[in-house]
């Protein structure tokens, strides 16, 4: 064993690593058996394009991406874990929901090889603690995986409506022209990161004006899926 490695044993039973939740040692390096055990996991097989479980898949042909995957189920701990990321300073859950998404995108999408990583625009509320939650997880997954990171191959045009105030149908219509591309023609396989799903519209949307700027295949990934979506 190196010495560095016999170092960072020792520095680890000195001094292990915490739940970035509860601040109890963490049976991983982000999180505890305990918290980690309230989440509800999306368990194989899925749907190899919503990702979702068979008997919940309700794809249609519509779908502009080419599949998309996540972890987690958007519901009880997942949900209000997610909401703090996003919206109450706890910037640092972020760092177990994209080691969480980089484990299920090297799982689901082995064997593909990312030309780049992007993120879905987030919605700017005017405030200056804006948090550009999309863009922390595709930077942090990015890392992980060991892929270019690149967060200016789309932007918003405008900002209209926030999507989970809307219906299913108006969802798509909500995100139809919203978007548009800046993209870089070499990249032909481009990995998408968002941080919820719930109808595959944002993604959707996102993935046809990566197409529109030359890619050819458009991976997605968030950290959570709403239960029970209806595609």
């Amino acid at each position: 064993m190196k010495l560095s490695a016999i170092a960072d044993k020792v520095l680890s039973l000195i001094f292990p690593e915490r739940c970035l939740f509860c601040g109890d040692i963490a049976d991983d390096k982000y999180i505890c058996a305990k918290c980690g055990s309230e989440y509800k996991r999306i368990a194989l097989p899925v749907c190899s394009v919503c990702g979702l479980g068979r008997n919940e898949c309700r794809c249609f042909s519509g779908l502009l991406f080419d599949r998309t995957v996540a972890p987690f189920y958007y519901e009880g701990r997942a949900r209000e874990d997610i909401l703090k990321f996003k919206y109450r300073g706890r910037h640092e859950y972020g760092r177990y929901f994209a080691h969480c998404i980089s484990l299920t995108v090297n799982e689901q999408y082995s064997g593909i090889c990312f030309d780049a990583v992007t993120s879905v625009p987030a919605f700017k509320n005017g405030s200056e603690d804006f948090f550009d939650h999309a863009g922390y997880l595709g930077r942090a997954v990015a890392k992980n995986i060991k892929a270019v990171f690149d967060g200016g191959l789309i932007e918003k045009t405008n900002e209209r409506v926030k999507q989970h105030t809307l219906k299913f149908e108006q969802r798509f219509e909500n995100v139809r022209g919203l978007y548009a591309g800046r993209g870089n023609a070499e990249y032909k396989s481009v990995l998408l990161i968002d941080d919820i799903s719930t109808t595959g519209a944002t993604f959707s949307e996102c993935a046809r004006v990566l197409k529109a700027s030359g890619a050819e295949k458009v991976y997605c990934a968030a950290a959570a899926f709403t239960p029970h979506r209806v595609f």
